[in-house]
């Protein structure tokens, strides 16, 4: 085939290309997905990002070579290869300022992490919330470590304590914005418990952490020389890596984050903008598909054993799950140890725990008994909020009837309801906290610290 032919087809599937990808970009923009109109979801310093534009240009040069400069400098069409690469530049550009990076990034030591230094928003166009109005107005602040927390030093100040929050989605303040956290509560409380002492909670919390995360944060995070580390469990934990990485089963994407196999192209999924509009198609195919998640068939509550029948999964499977669980937890406090770092383990109940505790208790049997085996204090947030609901139900007056001590049907069903009415005011759903959840959750960890602080073991 002649230069010519050869430069012309190139040219005509170029233009295909840019069609497809044009009509694509029409198309969202008129399922009004946010675009320029919301300013939340993207920093405007992502169109310039070096890295991409780079890439993108490295391909221009590539094609070049396509033609001999004395060609290149007689043949008009030649331009037009060359305004057809700069339009793809632009359409990139403009694909990815409609897009936006994503929250998180690839991270090759924890596999995920928060993007250091960006605002997103709780509500408009936030895919782990949607754009429910009990969210509007909030933010997402992540600091220069990446945490969605204050600013602080790598260095500590002298008379500093520090204490490094490990944890997923509930750490972190899901829907919630940082100066609302347990951790923000939590240097509050203790601030005012010891008088003089300053304070800094580190949040290092990342919504779909679990214990692999957790580790290798720990051990990136011993340069802030945190005093004390708590580990925060919520039953997901057990679960959620087989939804997201590809060498437990899982798809290779969280959210609009791609974590594959190869780094090249989770790095183009992630940080171009053609690739950005390919994740979203992506998760589209899911949806319109239904299945929009391995999540709905690694179910948490079907996960945990209840009384009178096994759980929904194999035990090979959970036994592997609980496996690396545990290897991760006592990494942990392998690590804490060398270091000479007390920890404290927290467990955070779903809603259904909470209020079925003759069906759920199992897996908080089992942490107990692991943390007594490793001697590793231990706030199990269950019966706190047990004890919070019945002492709310007691306060109420239902028209005389004590609905704690009347058995009959009519009794046990408002009963049910009004703690469920009661729970839904620290829950977000069934197992992220509300601010005055997160609240109260800053206050019982305060007292257990300082409880522990009396008794010296810390």
């Amino acid at each position: 085939m002649r230069s010519k032919d050869s430069l012309r087809v190139f040219i005509y599937l170029d233009l295909l290309a840019c069609s497809s990808a044009t009509c694509c970009l029409l198309m969202s923009a008129c399922q009004g997905f946010g675009w320029i109109t919301a300013p939340s979801l993207v920093d405007r310093h992502d169109v310039w990002d070096p890295a991409s534009l780079g890439f993108l240009f490295a391909i221009l040069l590539a094609c070049l070579p396509l033609v001999t400069p004395s060609w290149f400098l007689r043949h008009r069409r030649v331009r037009y290869l060359v305004a057809l690469l700069a339009f793809h530049i632009i359409l990139d550009r403009i694909l990815l300022l409609g897009f936006g990076y994503s929250l998180w990034e690839v991270d090759p030591y924890r596999g995920f992490r928060h993007r250091s230094s960006v605002v997103r928003h709780w509500g408009e166009g936030n895919l782990t919330t949607g754009d429910r109005p009990l969210f509007q107005g909030r933010w997402i602040y992540t600091n220069q470590w990446g945490f969605h927390d204050d600013e602080f030093p790598l260095e500590k100040p002298e008379g500093e304590f520090r204490i490094l929050l490990l944890g997923d989605s509930v750490t972190m303040g899901h829907g919630v914005e940082r100066d609302a956290t347990f951790a923000y509560w939590l240097e509050h409380y203790l601030e005012a418990a010891w008088p003089g002492e300053k304070v800094q909670a580190i949040n290092t919390g990342v919504q779909g952490y679990s214990i692999i995360e957790e580790w290798a944060t720990l051990l990136a995070s011993l340069a802030f020389d945190p005093d004390l580390v708590v580990v925060q469990f919520c039953s997901n934990d057990v679960t959620e890596p087989a939804t997201i990485y590809a060498f437990l089963g899982g798809r290779g994407f969280f959210y609009d984050l791609a974590i594959q196999k190869s780094r090249v192209y989770s790095w183009a999924l992630n940080n171009l903008g053609m690739g950005r509009l390919a994740l979203y198609c992506m998760r589209n195919w899911y949806r319109w598909r239904g299945t929009t998640g391995i999540e709905q068939l690694y179910r948490v509550e079907a996960a945990i054993p209840q009384e009178g029948r096994l759980p929904a999964f194999s035990l090979a499977m959970l036994n592997r799950w609980w496996g690396q669980y545990e290897r991760g937890l006592e990494g942990i406090y392998d690590t804490c140890y060398r270091q000479n770092i007390p920890c404290v383990f927290l467990i955070c109940p779903y809603g259904f725990q909470i209020l079925k505790p003759q069906h759920f208790d199992a897996t908080q049997e089992f942490l107990h008994q692991h943390a007594r085996r490793f001697g590793v204090p231990l706030l199990d947030l269950t019966p706190r909020w047990r004890e919070e609901i019945t002492l709310r139900v007691l306060d109420t007056d239902f028209l005389g009837l004590d609905l704690l001590a009347d058995t009959t049907p009519v009794s046990q069903i408002l009963l049910d309801y009004w703690r469920g009415v009661i729970l839904n005011e620290y829950l977000l759903d069934q197992v992220h906290l509300t601010e005055l959840g997160h609240r109260r959750v800053g206050q019982w960890l305060t007292e257990k610290i300082v409880e522990l602080d009396k008794e010296g073991r810390l």
